[in-house]
């Protein structure tokens, strides 16, 4: 996104550029990075968009406006919000530990679906692939470097908001 002013005729450089942000939905936030920059049009500046937890999914569109000196430009942008779970898990103190596989299911203690293709190396996963309004439930597993997998873990729970 890119907003350009130009300096009108007997403005100051100094002048400054304010911007505001409309459309946002509920439990979002927006800053930017300067907050102010020069209404010749050469700075530039971050916004950055926090969503809530609690924001459903979809898209919104927001109008991002500046104005100084007389001038007022709008910019639109499409802010797209999806579900994730992310997970995390201490890791296994066995030896010969290669990595970790995430399982799903949506009911409790119910027939888990595999969530990773290849094993997971670290301790922690985003399960991208949630839909606003479930629940879910997810257990992991050890595999050691011969291939064999332990256990599932104790099932932890999440609802999607």
């Amino acid at each position: 996104m890119n907003l350009k002013l130009v300096r009108c005729r007997g403005e100051s450089l100094t002048q400054l550029l304010a911007r505001l942000a409309s459309g946002l939905p509920t439990g979002t936030t927006v800053s930017f990075n300067p907050q102010t920059v020069p209404a010749s049009g050469s700075g530039s500046s971050t916004m950055t968009m926090t969503v809530g937890v609690s924001t459903p999914s979809g898209t919104y569109h927001i109008t991002v406006t500046g104005n100084g000196g007389g001038i007022q430009q709008s910019v639109p942008v499409a802010l797209t919000v999806t579900a994730q779970t992310t997970l995390s898990w201490t890791a296994s103190s066995s030896p010969g530990i290669a990595g970790y596989n995430a399982y799903r299911s949506t009911v409790s203690g119910g027939l888990y679906t595999a969530l990773n293709s290849s094993l997971i190396s670290t301790t922690s996963y985003t399960d991208q692939t949630v839909q606003s309004g479930n629940t879910y439930y997810y257990a992991t597993t050890a595999v050691n470097s011969q291939g064999l997998e332990r256990a599932y873990s104790n099932e932890a729970v999440a609802t999607v908001p």
